[in-house]
C-alpha cells in the first residue's frame, strides 16, 4: 500500500539546510604580562607599565591579537631575563565594553 501524498502526484520539497553565521569575533586588546622584582619596577613604570599589585605587570602597548604582542614580547623576553630578572608571563586578553 502507498502512501496517499504519493499517490497523489504531490511533490516533496527539501528545505535548505541552514548555514551558520560565523562567530563574531570579540572586539578588545591583547597586552604582554610580566613578572618584575621589586628592585626594577622603577623600570617597568618608565615603560610606563601598568602594576597590578601582586608583582606583575602589564605591558604598556596595546596589540591586536595574541600572535602580535607574544611576537613583540619574544623580542625583549631574553634580554629582559638576563639583565633583570624580569620573566614574561604570557598574554591576557580585554574585552571593549
Amino acid at each position: 500500500m502507498r502512501h496517499p501524498d504519493l499517490s497523489s502526484g504531490t511533490k516533496t520539497v527539501e528545505r535548505k539546510k541552514t548555514e551558520r553565521a560565523p562567530l563574531r569575533e570579540e572586539s578588545g586588546h591583547w597586552r604582554n604580562r610580566w613578572e618584575v622584582p621589586k628592585q626594577h619596577e622603577h623600570l617597568a613604570r618608565d615603560q610606563g607599565a601598568l602594576p597590578l599589585g601582586d608583582g606583575t605587570w602589564l605591558g604598556y602597548r596595546k596589540f591586536a591579537s595574541h600572535e602580535e604582542a607574544e611576537a613583540h614580547a619574544r623580542k625583549h623576553a631574553v634580554y629582559n631575563f638576563t639583565n633583570f630578572g624580569i620573566r614574561y608571563l604570557g598574554t591576557e586578553f580585554f574585552p571593549d565594553y
